[in-house]
């Protein structure tokens, strides 16, 4: 066996030696046709880096995975398909396999003209990011921090728990508090990682005012989890108006914030290649 595995090996180095040359020819040729087509296939390498993202996160996770997990698979298939101006777009956890399919074939069958001008897109303005990503998660980040509101987990605390024992509240509230971290904090560190994955993509002026409203989103989160847990350990409820001012102060002004900067990102889609 020994024999037949050192005969294995010379025949390997011979075959590689005889290809070396070719290969090495070939090499400045592939070279220059990779830099020819980076623009047009820039498109399709962010698609397919999303797609490993997917596929690494469902492996890891056992076919599942968190809030964190489903924002950063969302937003990055998100990007590419406004980029190439596709409604493939991820709405739920139940979108990402039909979507991403869909998406798929959308940049296969793109012309190699709308190819160059969506990787332009993609690459040098700050549109994609901003609409299909960052947007999106401030606007849905203020459904779920503005209180009072359906999608807003203290509210909800307060209206399931009136006149319940104290066992009972503490135990809720901790349900609630990991609800918050998993969801409302997760998004608010996907909104900080996007602009930090990207960041030459928006100008200066735009990123402070995203990292402004993340600021005055988490500062009224925090203190809706500390209200939370005042009212589960004290049951005092005529201490809330002042709490509820104070988070209500920090949410309005990620709010107005945001209103500023969606006319300011729409006016500059007027601007070819604005970053």
């Amino acid at each position: 066996m020994n024999r037949h595995f050192t005969i294995i090996i010379l025949i390997s180095l011979l075959l590689v030696g005889c290809s070396h040359n070719q290969k090495t020819a070939s090499a400045n040729d592939d070279s220059i046709r990779e830099t020819e087509n980076e623009q047009d296939h820039s498109l399709l390498s962010a698609y397919s880096a999303a797609m490993e993202t997917y596929k690494t996160t469902i492996k890891e996770q056992d076919a599942s995975f968190s809030y964190a997990d489903y924002y950063t698979i969302r937003d990055s298939f998100n990007i590419v398909a406004y980029a190439a101006e596709s409604d493939a777009v991820i709405q739920s956890p139940d979108d990402i396999i039909p979507m991403t399919e869909m998406l798929r074939k959308d940049l296969e069958a793109m012309t190699e003209e709308d190819t160059k001008a969506a990787s332009q897109s993609l690459h040098t303005t700050g549109q994609p990011l901003y609409q299909a990503a960052i947007s999106r998660n401030l606007h849905e980040l203020v459904e779920k921090v503005r209180f009072p509101s359906e999608k807003n987990k203290l509210q909800s605390f307060l209206s399931n728990n009136e006149n319940q024992s104290s066992k009972h509240m503490l135990t809720q509230s901790d349900i609630t508090i990991s609800s918050i971290k998993e969801d409302e904090y997760a998004q608010l560190h996907q909104v900080e990682k996007l602009l930090a994955t990207y960041p030459n993509h928006l100008t200066k002026s735009d990123t402070n005012s995203i990292l402004f409203i993340t600021k005055k989103l988490r500062a009224s989160l925090d203190m809706q989890v500390n209200t939370l847990i005042n009212y589960a350990t004290t049951n005092t409820p005529e201490s809330m108006d002042k709490k509820i001012n104070t988070f209500v102060g920090d949410f309005n002004k990620a709010e107005l914030k945001l209103e500023e900067l969606d006319e300011i990102m729409e006016a500059e889609k007027k601007i070819p290649n604005s970053i």
